[in-house]
């Protein structure tokens, strides 16, 4: 599923002469986590998800990881 929306992504085009729109740069960043694997509640998983998003950023972002407590832990 991320690669498919990663793909999509990379198709995207502002208008259809690049001349007039200039040139740009899309990237693509996602964090992800699972219920109940991560978190206790339903609103837990946003949380955790957003937490890994944090970590794919802070590594030069354009990625994807899986929430891991132990890494959030030591990354904030």
């Amino acid at each position: 599923m991320i690669e498919l929306l990663r793909e999509k992504a990379k198709s995207v085009k502002p208008c259809d002469n690049a001349e007039e729109c200039g040139n740009f740069t899309l990237t693509f960043s996602c964090g992800a986590a699972m219920f109940p694997n991560d978190a206790d509640d339903l609103k837990g998983p946003e949380s955790c998800a957003d937490d890994a998003l944090y970590i794919v950023k802070k590594n030069g972002r354009n990625g994807f990881d899986r929430y891991r407590k132990q890494e959030v832990s030591s990354a904030r």
